[in-house]
């Protein structure tokens, strides 16, 4: 279908009456999100509803699916917060435990100064290597550690 991105966007688009999302129907990612070529690259679908009816999306902030729906588009139901904040909301909502481990999965601590979090907001708990330990990391490959940064 040739058309404006919003007019391609717009005929993806299926609106479910009882919860009031917008179901996005086409492309979606193993986690469930939409999908979507924007013209120049693909994007999250939910990102681009956000940027069409409310603007960019600040620097450093994520978008909350309010209603928990993955492949809702439906603006009323986005809004950008911090990524602690979506981690917060979404542990709060039972949705992923992720954020809520205490510990890796060898044991040892998620806190103090073992306490590592990427770039990205995934979390590690790296030991020192002069101890010649190995680096327990969630969500990321030990290759990833360099880019982690103290918090």
């Amino acid at each position: 279908m040739r058309g404006t991105p919003e007019e391609r966007f717009s005929a993806k688009v299926m609106p479910e009456p009882n919860s009031g999302c917008w179901l996005w129907t086409a492309a979606v990612d193993l986690k469930g999100y939409g999908k979507f070529w924007n013209g120049d690259r693909l994007v999250g679908a939910h990102r681009f509803s956000y940027e069409f009816h409310n603007g960019p999306i600040p620097e450093g902030l994520h978008i909350d699916h309010l209603c928990s729906v993955t492949c809702c588009v439906n603006p009323e139901h986005l809004e950008a917060v911090t990524p602690r904040e979506n981690c917060q909301r979404t542990v709060d909502r039972g949705r992923n435990g992720q954020s809520a481990k205490t510990h890796c999965p060898a044991g040892h601590p998620y806190a103090g100064d073992n306490l590592y979090t990427a770039l990205n907001g995934d979390r590690a708990f790296a030991a020192l290597a002069t101890l010649g330990l190995t680096a327990h990391i969630e969500n990321v490959g030990p290759q990833e550690i360099m880019y982690f940064k103290p918090i």
